[in-house]
């Protein structure tokens, strides 16, 4: 029975260190893991202020186009005016 005890002890030493090397493995992962997690969330932070300028000057050419195609209605209808009322007159 002894031997066994002994067998019993010196497999529970050699698995206490390879539970050392499983901690230092699951530190290692987590750690990596967190700084890709950063790299990433940097790279979505910079595309979505990007994103938010490209849509903020898309609103403004939107606003700009909208406020031109008024006018060249506008201008439209008046000459329209002017000339049916040219044509009247004929």
């Amino acid at each position: 029975m002894g031997e066994v005890s002994e067998i019993l002890k010196v497999f529970v030493g050699r698995t206490n260190g390879f539970d050392s090397i499983e901690d230092q493995l699951k530190d290692f992962v987590l750690e990596s893991h967190e700084t890709n997690v950063d790299k990433v969330q940097e790279v979505l932070n910079s595309m979505r202020n990007t994103l938010t300028k490209r849509n903020d000057a898309l609103e403004a050419m939107v606003i700009a186009l909208k406020e031109e195609t008024i006018a060249t209605a506008r201008a439209l209808s008046t000459r329209i005016e002017e000339l049916e009322g040219k044509l009247a007159l004929c």
